[in-house]
């Protein structure tokens, strides 16, 4: 399915059919974050959740693996969002982890934790704590010259 909204959509019960059904795939939401566009990845081979990937698109910053569970849930409750599922073949999802082995989840999610990891609704601040440390590890050239004792040279 494409472009589907994500208020219309009941995430838990979305999430527990794929994994009744055995679905290989991926799940992919883009939601409005708390500074701009995010996207959450789950990555799915046989019903189970094996791979998940959160980026903050303004900030060109991505979690991957087991430290994107909890972003990637906190996304899928936000206000505004539009869902993509799209099915692979198992050897398809095989191929995505050998090529990107960090977005593997250290131990796969069954359907029973599904409803455990969703969030009631948008955290925040959890998504702030996050964000500031992207922030803090960006350094604008400005700051760079400043730093290096060249701060007339901020207009170059």
């Amino acid at each position: 399915r494409q472009a589907v909204s994500l208020k219309s959509l009941d995430i838990a019960l979305e999430l527990e059919s794929l994994a009744d059904s055995g679905f290989s795939g991926y799940f992919v939401a883009t939601v409005q974050g708390v500074d701009g566009m995010d996207e959450a990845l789950l990555l799915f081979s046989d019903g189970v959740l094996v791979g998940s990937a959160y980026s903050f698109c303004k900030y060109d910053f991505e979690l991957k693996g087991s430290e994107a569970l909890e972003p990637c849930f906190n996304g899928l409750a936000a206000a505004h969002g539009v869902v993509d599922i799209n099915a692979l073949s198992h050897q398809q999802v095989e191929l995505v982890l050998a090529f990107n082995d960090k977005v593997k989840l250290s131990s796969p999610i069954q359907k029973r934790q599904f409803r455990g990891l969703l969030k009631q609704s948008f955290d925040e601040t959890a998504s702030i704590r996050m964000l500031s440390k992207v922030r803090r590890s960006e350094e604008s050239r400005v700051d760079l010259f400043k730093r290096f004792g060249l701060g007339g040279l901020e207009g170059v």
